[in-house]
């Protein structure tokens, strides 16, 4: 799949946003193949090439990402096991190092990469829990355009950001207003 969508402000967010339209009946899934969830992690940054994840490891990610929306939508419905399965996951991230580029006195972070599909994960939750940790409980906004619902992580100066994407759904409903208003009667 090409179109992935990084507009969450959080890689958990936009692993949350991988299935689209929630409020469909039928749910918009951008993880169909295992292959899916490794180029999706490719595009997000987490690994620098296609990992070995096999149909166990894809449906364990729909699940934990299904735990994740809950986690990060309020936490209604979370059970101890999912808690104890986020904190191992998170446990298990890599870390970031500190290193000494060749021919420099300056370090710099580099940034972990995910070799396998549960490493993937582990990251993904990672984060999740540094958005929490950072933002309070139910920090995931949803879109309020009508036809999005997509999750982002609020950090404007008043907290009063209504859409993922100005650019995506903040124009729409702005021209749907001009054209509302503009129609002749």
């Amino acid at each position: 799949m090409d179109g992935w969508l990084f507009i969450g402000g959080a890689t958990c967010l936009d692993f949350l946003n991988t299935l689209r339209d929630r409020w469909a009946q039928q749910p918009t899934e951008t993880l169909r193949e295992p292959v899916d969830l490794a180029a999706w992690a490719v595009a997000a940054g987490l690994a620098d090439e296609l990992v070995p994840i096999d149909d166990a490891g894809l449906t364990r990610a729909r699940a934990v990402r299904s735990t994740l929306f809950r986690l990060l939508t309020g936490g209604h419905g979370t059970s101890a096991a999912d808690i104890a399965e986020f904190n191992e996951l998170a446990g298990a991230a890599p870390r970031p190092t500190l290193v000494l580029p060749a021919g420099t006195d300056s370090p710099s972070v580099q940034r972990p990469r995910a070799t396998t599909g549960s490493e993937i994960l582990s990251l993904v939750v990672a984060n999740a829990l540094d958005v929490l940790a950072e933002h309070g409980p139910a920090p995931a906004k949803e879109c309020e355009h009508e036809r999005c619902g997509l999750r982002y992580l609020d950090i404007s100066r008043g907290g009063r950001r209504r859409w993922c994407s100005m650019a995506r759904c903040g124009n729409r409903v702005k021209v749907q207003r001009y054209d509302r208003r503009h129609q002749p009667t």
